[in-house]
């Protein structure tokens, strides 16, 4: 959620970094995903993984998504396919936005923006009101120093939930990588008075932004 002192807790007090969570995800997956970059590097230098190896298989996805939603569960019921037919109920889900959602933020976790960049595309197709998919789609722009699309895609996400803090401070990594610091500050400076934290770390943690 955001919470960097937390975080460096846990791992000071030895919380396994690579531990697989119930909707097969990691910790490394859901901060990048949750645009929260700080912490993501602080669980890569506490030997968080990314080996392609480490990336849930077809079931192990297929059942976090069955867990997630009843809706799915229906939907498969309806078609009497078998129920353990994985390839089938991925070929149904496929039509979902939050499918390629899931499957992007898989890509990304695992350095492939690439990959990623396609799935939210997708994603967006499906629904073009998923201010998530714009957002996710941006980070991974700014990955791959596509900069002006990637602000793009980001503000797409904030005129339709302009009141998110993680959307700001995602705008402002961009605009950080790209070289512009002032405009980064200023979307700091936004984000963690909507309450995100990793804003609110780094505006503390830099000298050179006036109070």
């Amino acid at each position: 959620s955001g919470h960097t002192k937390t975080v460096k807790a846990l791992l000071a007090a030895g919380a396994d970094v690579n531990a697989v969570g119930a909707d097969g995800r990691k910790a490394l997956m859901i901060a990048k995903v949750e645009g929260h970059t700080d912490i993501a590097e602080l669980l890569k230098k506490a030997g968080a993984t990314r080996a392609a190896k480490e990336v849930p298989d077809q079931k192990t996805v297929v059942s976090a998504r069955r867990k997630e939603s009843a809706k799915d569960e229906v939907a498969v019921e309806k078609t009497e396919r078998p129920k353990d037919d994985v390839a089938a109920q991925s070929v149904e889900w496929s039509k979902d936005c939050k499918f390629w959602l899931d499957k992007g933020a898989i890509c990304a976790t695992y350095g492939n923006d690439e990959g990623a960049i396609t799935h939210f595309k997708k994603a967006i197709q499906l629904d073009r009101k998923s201010c998530q998919a714009y957002f996710n789609l941006g980070i991974s722009q700014g990955e791959m120093g596509h900069y002006q699309s990637a602000i793009s895609s980001i503000e797409k996400a904030i005129e339709m939930d302009p009141a998110k803090g993680l959307y700001y401070y995602g705008r402002g990594r961009v605009y950080l990588l790209s070289g512009d610091k002032v405009k980064a500050v200023e979307d700091f400076k936004r984000a963690a008075e909507l309450g995100n934290q990793d804003a609110k770390d780094y505006l503390a943690n830099t000298t050179h932004v006036a109070p």
